[in-house]
């Protein structure tokens, strides 16, 4: 479970977030359209993650936590972060952003951070035929067609 201080903390920061005069989900700058995101598109409040697959997701509980607590107040991005260093991570992005296009992201996105360190090809295909995502839109993922949008 999460820490209660951790839930204290970001319940605090979401309460005074909220309570600013003048701010309004208008007023808050929209998440650009090529940012993958689940929540309302008018939420008074946009938390993006800048991360990359292949790391033990810590901040994912509690972002889910956040979600569920404020449902309907908060809205989630991802914007793909691979760094240089985690030879895999491109691949595994590309991967979430093939499951992405069939409405399959954040089912990707999960069970990559449960298992980071097993980011080979074979294993995304393995994890993609898990998640029920079609094999063809895998296997172009594997092909680079999304290294773009990732870099």
């Amino acid at each position: 479970t999460m820490p209660k201080t951790i839930l204290a903390l970001i319940s605090l920061f979401l309460w005074m977030l909220s309570s600013l005069a003048g701010v309004s989900a208008q007023s808050v700058p929209p998440i650009p359209a090529d940012t993958v995101s689940q929540g309302p598109s008018d939420a008074p409040i946009t938390i993006v993650e800048f991360s990359d697959l292949n790391v033990l997701a810590k901040a994912t509980p509690v972002i889910e936590q956040v979600l569920d607590t404020y449902a309907g107040n908060v809205r989630r991005g991802f914007k793909h972060y691979p760094l240089a260093f985690h030879a895999d991570a491109p691949l595994a992005d590309e991967a979430a952003l093939a499951a992405g296009a069939q409405g399959k992201f954040w089912d990707m996105h999960d069970l990559l951070f449960a298992q980071p360190r097993n980011l080979k090809k074979d294993q995304l295909v393995a994890y993609a035929d898990q998640i029920q995502s079609s094999d063809s839109g895998c296997c172009s993922c594997l092909m680079g067609v999304y290294g773009v949008e990732i870099h």
